[in-house]
């Protein structure tokens, strides 16, 4: 049997050699982020505008595949959902989304509904979309075409502000501001190459 002292090191004690090995083994065994105060906020913001029991599907840093999107069921959203969205600090992109949206509203009297799915992969979406609007002389309006995809077009463009939310907080997490100040929160220790103990 053999007896071996060895020197035992916190990451700010470390050389920058050492520092950079350890920042490399945070990154390797973090391969994943705390992603909900994200998706918790971004299912609220879709709740005021309209989607009943929001569910959102995400992937990042996997390169080709990634991407979010947001599913439920759409319904015309309260009178007040902009002013609503404004007083949750909502950030001026999904301001101008719900405004988007509230004119094709306008349009059909606030009858727009339908249903948003997931299909294939983290970024496709499919609508089921229509309209109860009643006109006196012609009966029940349809949802142009041009109008269905103004929708289609707001709701991807919500989607895809999750998703670019979701990404600059990964690229975050990956930096070395952040490695390191996880590594002496946590007080790590390593050997004086940067290895973890």
């Amino acid at each position: 049997m053999r007896t071996e002292e060895r020197a035992i090191y916190l990451y700010a004690e470390l050389s920058e050699r050492a520092q950079e090995k350890a920042r490399d083994w945070y990154r390797a065994k973090s391969n994943c982020f705390e992603a909900n105060y994200i998706t918790s906020e971004a299912k609220e913001f879709a709740a005021i505008m309209g989607i009943r029991h929001p569910q959102i599907y995400w992937r990042v840093a996997y390169g080709k595949g990634n991407g979010a999107c947001i599913v439920g069921d759409y319904y015309p959203p309260g009178a007040d959902h902009i002013h609503l969205l404004r007083s949750k600090d909502a950030p001026k992109e999904v301001i101008a989304i719900a405004e988007n949206l509230a004119v094709v509203q306008a349009l059909y009297e606030n009858t727009v509904y339908g249903t948003i799915s997931q299909i294939a992969h983290y970024h496709s979406m499919q609508f089921d979309l229509g309209t109860d609007c009643f006109d006196g002389v012609a009966g029940t309006r349809d949802l142009t075409a041009d109008d269905e995809g103004e929708v289609k077009i707001q709701w991807r463009a919500f989607a895809h502000w999750i998703y670019m939310s979701l990404d600059a907080e990964y690229e975050y997490t990956q930096t070395d501001e952040y490695v390191a100040d996880a590594l002496i929160a946590n007080e790590y220790e390593f050997t004086v190459d940067g290895v973890l103990v």
